[in-house]
């Protein structure tokens, strides 16, 4: 289990499973374009396949790692 946030986002990975909550400035929720904001954690989805491993946010930013180095 790890959780990190940014400025106004908040984004935790839990058994390979990424989610995000928060507003999405710059979409950093991950959840496209037309998400503004989330009042609950929602799963972020990725191309199957990949495992995520580590996530990193700061101000407006959000970062994953997936098991795969990427």
């Amino acid at each position: 289990f790890e959780i990190t946030t940014g400025r106004y986002h908040t984004l935790l990975v839990d058994d390979s499973s990424a989610y995000s909550c928060g507003s999405s400035l710059c979409g950093v929720l991950g959840h496209g374009s037309n998400t503004t904001q989330s009042g609950a954690f929602s799963r972020i989805s990725f191309p199957f396949g990949l495992t995520v491993v580590h996530v990193s946010a700061s101000h407006n930013h959000a970062a994953f790692v997936m098991q795969s180095g990427e």
